[in-house]
């Protein structure tokens, strides 16, 4: 397990003594092996061995298995996908700092981790205001400016106490400890930058309500830099859009907003005016039947036809571009399904109904 003992190795050359299929899988062990097996809430590395593509490593009893896309034999050179690698020490690092620094502003303990390629997240057990917790971001990022190293100490469960830790470990046996010079102490199999700089900076980007604390989800490093990019870039498109500065491009699209929810009302009570004078044309006529080809949106067809329906003896047959209606008042007898059904399998459309409304689109 030499990742533990050096997280900057991107190459090696080792040999492969031991190949196995595992469930439609090939997996490898190497005589001795860089990569990081999947653990502790970071997910493994992923590289190549030789010409084989490792998609995943895992450890189970004391051995680490790489699974790989095709066999590989002999003496190999193993290249570690280390744009991957170092993106998860940076993540990983600074939740370190990041954990540490609610319990000794707040007291509030971390209690949940995860980390994937997209997103990390921490649950934190006291609820805090969004101020208090961008107070813990900024003093996390202090520590990062003062740019203290990371070490390593192997004891086991028993010298353990002898360390300010977050939490004492249940298990027994050899235990790596992760300390942040004078600042943290964590029991950790996960790989970790040198010092606290190399994790560049730590973003909050959203906090919720989880249980009886929050779900913070944050960002470190590279991570950031590559969020501002495109929120940057989304920012400066909207605002080239209205020809607005960013301190203002809120503003004007609050107001835009305001100004659709209240065209949306006015073009809500035209279309009921329309339907009205709809359904009165159509009840005008005398008929009880209608089977016709209708110009109209599909919400408002459905509200055509339910007004029709509603009086006693009528069965409605709509067609618009879209979608096909039929709908029965309560004291018609036929039977409007299985038309229904074989006109909707014709065309292909999709949906379906009661025995009085049934309505289905393209």
């Amino acid at each position: 397990m030499l990742y533990k003992e050096n997280t900057y190795v991107k190459s090696f050359e080792t040999e492969v003594v031991e190949v196995r299929d595992k469930d439609g899988k090939v997996e490898v062990i190497l005589r001795e092996t860089y990569f990081y097996p999947e653990g502790g809430g970071q997910p493994s590395d992923k590289g190549n061995i030789g010409s084989a593509k490792v998609e995943y490593v895992y450890e189970k009893e004391g051995k680490i298995y790489h699974v790989v896309d095709k066999e590989i034999t002999g003496v190999v050179k193993c290249e570690i996908d280390w744009k991957r690698r170092f993106d998860f020490m940076q993540q990983h690092s600074g939740q370190h700092i990041f954990s540490r620094v609610f319990e000794i502003k707040y007291d509030a303990d971390t209690v949940g981790f995860n980390l994937t390629e997209e997103k990390m997240t921490i649950d934190i057990n006291k609820k805090l205001s969004k101020e208090e917790i961008l107070e813990v971001e900024k003093m996390a990022n202090e520590i990062i400016y003062s740019n203290v190293k990371f070490k390593n100490y192997y004891t086991d469960k028993e010298g353990c106490k002898a360390f300010d830790l977050r939490k004492q470990p249940e298990i027994e046996g050899e235990i790596r400890l992760v300390e942040i010079e004078n600042f943290d102490w964590c029991p950790c199999c996960g790989t970790h930058v040198n010092s606290t700089g190399e994790v560049g900076v730590i973003k909050v980007n959203k906090i919720e309500g989880y249980k009886e604390g929050h779900r913070i989800e944050f960002s470190c490093g590279f991570r950031v830099v590559k969020e501002y990019n495109d929120k940057n870039n989304i920012l400066t498109g909207i605002t080239s859009m209205y020809s607005a500065s960013t301190d203002l491009i809120v503003d004007i699209l609050k107001k835009q907003k305001d100004e659709n929810v209240m065209l949306s009302k006015e073009v809500k009570a035209l279309s009921n005016k329309l339907v009205d004078y709809k359904v009165s044309e159509l009840l005008e006529t005398g008929k009880k039947d209608f089977d016709i080809k209708i110009d109209m949106d599909f919400n408002n067809s459905r509200m055509l036809a339910t007004k029709i329906v509603q009086n006693e003896g009528y069965l409605v047959k709509f067609e618009s571009d879209e979608a096909i209606i039929y709908a029965k008042s309560k004291n018609r007898e036929e039977n409007i399904k299985e038309e229904f059904n074989n006109i909707i399998k014709e065309k292909g459309y999709k949906g379906g109904g009661n025995e009085y409304f049934l309505q289905a689109k393209k």
